[in-house]
This record gives C-alpha cells, sequence and structure tokens, in this order.
C-alpha cells in the first residue's frame, strides 16, 4: 500500500495547543509561588535586618553532636533550652526575668511558679572590731513588700560613760520584720576582767525603718570597765 510520511508530523493546531497548555501551567505555578512566599513572609521574618519587630533568622539548626539545639540570628549564635523531664516531673513552659531586682521566674506546664533568686550582694564597712563597722546582706525575696530580705548588723563606738547612741542604718529599709532586731554588750578587747563588765546594752523603743537607738547602762553596784560597746542587729525589707 502507500504510505503517508507526514502522518506522525504535529500539525500547527497541536503545537499551538501544547503551547497555551504549557504557559497556563507556568502561570498557574507562578501564581501559587506567589501564594506560597506571600504565606511564608507573614510568618517568618525576612527582612535584612532587624527593624524592632523582626529580625532576620538566618539559620536554624540542631546540633548533633551535643544534642542542643541552636539557631543564629545577625551573626549571633543561641542555645534553646530544652526541657524533657523525667516521670513525675513538668515541662518548663516559660521563664522570664524580673525587672526591678534580677529574679529569674520558670513557669512549667502545671501552671506553677518558682522564683530563683540571684546571689545574695554582701556590703560591709570597716574590719572586725572597728568601731562603727557594719555588714549588709541584701537577698531578692519576692515574697517581701519591697522584693528584697535585708539584714544588717553592726558595732557602735565607744561608750565611755552611760549614755546612748543612735545607730543609722546604711540603707534605709521599707519595713522590718516584728522581732527582728537587738543588741548586746560588747566588752573591750583589753578587758580580761572576769567581774569588772557590769554593764547592759539596751534598744531605746521600736527600732525605725532608718535607725535605732542604744542605751549603755551601768548595773547598780556593779563593777565597771569603760570603753565599752554594743552590737546590734536588724532584718527586714
Amino acid at each position: 500500500g502507500t504510505a503517508y510520511v507526514f502522518e506522525g508530523i504535529a500539525i500547527t493546531a497541536d503545537i499551538t495547543t501544547v503551547q497555551s497548555n504549557l504557559t497556563a501551567f507556568q502561570t498557574s505555578q507562578a501564581n501559587t509561588n506567589g501564594t506560597f512566599a506571600s504565606e511564608i513572609a507573614a510568618r517568618v521574618p525576612t527582612n535584612a535586618a532587624n527593624d524592632g519587630v523582626n529580625a532576620p533568622i538566618t539559620l536554624f539548626n540542631y546540633y548533633l553532636g551535643t544534642g542542643v539545639p541552636w539557631f543564629s540570628a545577625g551573626g549571633s549564635s543561641f542555645n534553646l533550652v530544652q526541657t524533657n523531664p523525667g516521670t513525675g516531673w513538668n515541662q518548663i513552659k516559660n521563664i522570664s526575668v524580673e525587672n526591678s531586682n534580677g529574679a529569674l521566674t520558670v513557669l512549667d506546664t502545671a501552671s506553677k511558679t518558682n522564683t530563683y533568686s540571684p546571689t545574695p550582694v554582701i556590703t560591709t564597712s570597716g574590719s572586725p572590731g572597728d568601731a562603727g563597722c557594719w555588714t549588709m546582706i541584701k537577698q531578692v525575696c519576692p515574697g517581701t513588700p519591697s522584693g528584697y530580705h535585708i539584714r544588717i548588723f553592726g558595732e557602735t563606738s565607744d561608750f565611755t560613760a552611760e549614755g546612748r547612741q543612735t545607730v543609722t542604718f546604711p540603707e534605709a529599709l521599707s519595713g522590718i520584720f516584728p522581732g527582728a532586731y537587738g543588741a548586746s554588750t560588747k566588752l573591750n578587747d583589753a578587758d580580761t576582767s572576769d567581774d569588772s563588765n557590769d554593764q547592759m546594752a539596751q534598744i531605746s523603743g521600736t527600732p525605725t525603718t532608718t535607725q535605732m537607738i542604744i542605751n549603755m547602762n551601768e548595773v547598780g553596784e556593779g563593777k565597771y570597765y569603760w570603753p565599752i560597746r554594743a552590737t546590734w542587729w536588724i532584718e527586714g525589707y
């Protein structure tokens, strides 16, 4: 029979149909890509610099060497806190730091909050045995109205006779714990007698948040060694 060579060649209409289909697909794909890009941009900060709201995330990875997740942003790398407690323990939900005192607050998935305080700040003046020396220990304590627990200890200057001294605290307190104050007699370092120490230190009334008054009195018909001092203490917030 007769063979027609041209029967296997596409005609113009077929080519036009294929081109139209390709053009339609490319348009559809471009629209899909644009939609994906918009969705991603709405959820991931893609700006090139930190604008105060979003910062560019350049890398998020899981370091298999130690098993510590970490991410990198703005040229700096940061570890992420892992929480994988054992049976009976709760996971950490959020960690925050108090602006006023630096206390670390941890919230867990059972809605329990625990607060961890920074290291106490210890301030001193003078050396042990110096007249007027004192020590102050200031500890973060969210349970008090001021957020701190403050303990102050000190030593008066010399009493050379009966009288009183006003002790001013190195830092004013916001309040005093009930009954948390006192004073006692401190003998002179040179006083080696065991029967010439009949003096007594007393607190005159209730201390204020800024000072306490200390009396030094002789016990009647006693023996006395002067000079003598008193040590004192107070706790508050």
